[in-house]
């Protein structure tokens, strides 16, 4: 187990104030992420009336993106009103619960976070190339990495002597849709707990916040930060 110093650094929350903008457009599917599900509202205010409630992975299609520079917060994870086409009718909706990243299936929950981010890799991506790295010394390694290209991103596996760390690099993704998924993936894994949801939900916190995921088998050091236009997070052992 990595010393405490080590530990909080890697295992910091950040996320710098370079949100990135809208990437998607009139007529994109997008698709639900909110755990606890979405309201669509009548006109865009936090004020008006909800005619009715989306679930966890419904999808819905852009009918009118915001022509506003100005952030809503709701549960502190931020947004912009678009107007969208939903199986329920038209109504509001805010983009930080909407993502162009696939959805987590959160049936089976409390598998291993490693596993079930690996799997999702698999299963949701094209392996566009790899690569494996090793700075082995007399036969043994200190650092070993695998690389795998993907549509739209990396995933990078770490082992290192006493430890290792996967991480998953979303390309042209709001720093937003970084945070649902995280969610998710702690929610399938049973680690999403109240204060550990509050804690990741609070985007707009500087200096960055620590933490670390805890279950009855195991505990796990989580951040996602933005690099330019990739959202990038990590989850160490």
């Amino acid at each position: 187990m990595k010393s405490l110093p080590l530990l909080m650094l890697i295992c910091c929350f950040f996320v710098n104030s370079g949100i990135a903008q809208e990437n998607y457009h009139v007529g994109d599917t997008l698709t639900v992420v909110s755990i606890d599900g979405l309201n669509i509202r009548r006109q865009p205010t936090l004020n008006s009336e909800i005619i009715g409630v989306l679930s966890y992975g419904d999808k819905v299609a852009v009918k009118a993106a915001s022509n506003s520079d100005s952030l809503i917060i709701i549960n502190a994870l931020e947004g912009r009103w678009i107007e969208a086409r939903t199986e329920i009718g038209d109504g509001y909706l805010l983009d930080a619960y909407l993502s162009t990243v696939p959805v987590i299936n959160l049936e089976n929950r409390g598998g291993s976070i490693f596993n079930e981010l690996e799997a999702f890799v698999f299963a949701n991506y094209e392996i566009v190339d790899t690569a494996h790295y090793n700075n082995g010394i007399d036969g043994e390694s200190r650092h070993e990495m695998w690389i795998y290209d993907i549509q739209g991103g990396q995933y990078i596996r770490h082992f290192y002597w006493e430890s290792y760390e996967y991480e998953i690099q979303f390309e042209n993704t709001r720093t937003a849709e970084g945070v649902t998924f995280l969610a998710a993936l702690l929610f399938k894994c049973g680690l999403l707990s109240e204060k550990i949801k509050e804690k990741l939900y609070k985007t707009r916190q500087y200096p960055p916040t620590y933490f670390r995921v805890s279950s009855a088998d195991y505990d796990c050091y989580v951040s996602i930060r933005r690099f330019g236009e990739r959202c990038i997070i990590k989850i160490s052992d």
